[in-house]
């Protein structure tokens, strides 16, 4: 974008790891959701007020621990999150009024490890606006902690 946005962002997430590690409520254990809800407000040039939201409902087979029923879980097993998000954004006030939200879905798969994320998750649009935008995509990501991998950036004046 050309200009600043300012605005307020709420943010959320709950998982359920402190869940029993006992009976059905351990199947429950690797659950969690996060997600965000913004409105941002261009802070110079012609006047675009953006909505939106998202949410993602994740299942981190960490949380099922090293055994299950008597059946080893193997490490590559361990660090696997399949999720699933969805998406809403709006401008809702510019110069000649607001747009068409654009709502999507991304369902996909992390691999997750003490040091690094990778990601791959497919883009669909669910709404004839999004469509206008792009069809189905592929989307990647690589995240690294960094203060994982260089215990420097790990540093807290606090």
């Amino acid at each position: 974008d050309t200009h600043t946005y300012l605005g307020p962002i709420f943010m959320y997430a709950k998982g359920m790891g402190d869940l029993p590690d006992a009976d059905f409520a351990r199947l429950m254990r690797p659950f969690a959701i996060q997600g965000d809800i913004y409105y941002l407000m261009k802070a110079g040039g012609t006047q675009v007020d953006d909505f939106g939201t998202d949410a993602v409902v994740s299942y981190e087979f960490y949380y099922l621990g090293h055994e299950w029923r008597g059946w080893t879980v193997p490490p590559i097993i361990q660090g696997l999150v399949p999720f699933v998000e969805l998406t809403y954004d709006q401008i809702v006030q510019a110069r000649y009024g607001g747009t068409q939200p654009d709502i999507r879905a991304l369902p996909g798969l992390a691999y997750m490890t003490n040091g690094w994320q990778i990601t791959f998750a497919g883009e669909l649009p669910l709404n004839a606006a999004s469509v206008q935008l792009d069809h189905t995509a592929v989307v990647a990501m690589l995240s690294l902690s960094l203060d994982k991998i260089v215990p420097a950036f790990g540093w807290n004046p606090f």
